[in-house]
């Protein structure tokens, strides 16, 4: 009975709803499904435009040599992530606020970003290239920006140089050419797939409880 009890609350999935940008091959597809990101609605509300600025998001505010090699490009930075805000040059330090950076996202021409899934998957939405530098041993960041290159969203990169930006910036018409077979459907295909197995489940779930519940009763009153 206890181990009864203990399934009831510890439950192995029944269904994997994934989100992803890429789409590998799936060993069983019965139990897990891919889609696209949930994206939030500010993004799906935004338009995008490419205006004269690429947008810098870090997550690291010690990043000097970032700081110096992007000075030494002839292009405007909008930079997230040093907790300051400034003009220096071509670079144009923002601190965190959330409407200004949805405006600074919206007029990029491109994105400098780490793997993370969130921003890559809003950036490929609003078809911004990226130019990705994934945190090192975060492995799953370095999937994400192996599959950016392999896409054609843009490139993977270890560390940013002047040369090897420039070469980036030079194909931004390629990139955003390959991003228009990134499609998404505005977060309802997994809406619904939700839905479904929502109410699926907790069906089950609820059957499950019932009769343990009567079990437990059965042993109580026959002590």
């Amino acid at each position: 009975m206890a181990g009864g009890v203990i399934r009831l609350f510890i439950n192995r999935p029944k269904k994997y709803l994934i989100t992803t940008f890429f789409y590998p091959e799936i060993k069983n597809d019965e139990k897990a499904e891919l889609f696209p990101p949930v994206l939030r609605k500010e993004i799906l509300d935004i338009k995008p435009v490419n205006g004269n600025h690429v947008l810098v998001y870090q997550t690291s505010d010690s990043n000097l040599e970032l700081i110096s090699t992007l000075k030494s490009i002839n292009e405007n930075f909008v930079i997230y992530g040093f907790n300051t805000e400034k003009d220096d040059g071509n670079l144009h330090f923002r601190k965190f606020n959330e409407n200004q950076f949805f405006k600074d996202f919206e007029s990029c021409k491109a994105v400098v970003s780490n793997g993370g899934f969130t921003l890559i998957s809003e950036s490929l939405y609003l078809k911004k290239p990226v130019f990705c530098i994934p945190v090192k041993k975060q492995p799953e960041q370095t999937v994400n920006a192996m599959y950016i290159e392999k896409l054609g969203y843009g490139e993977f990169h270890e560390l940013l140089t002047k040369e090897n930006f420039e070469k980036f910036s030079d194909k931004l018409e390629v990139y955003r050419e390959s991003l228009n077979s990134f499609k998404h459907d505005k977060n309802q295909e997994i809406f619904l797939a939700l839905d479904d197995a929502i109410e699926k489940y907790s069906k089950e779930y609820s059957q499950a409880t019932y009769k343990i519940v009567n079990l437990i009763d059965s042993r109580e009153k026959a002590k």
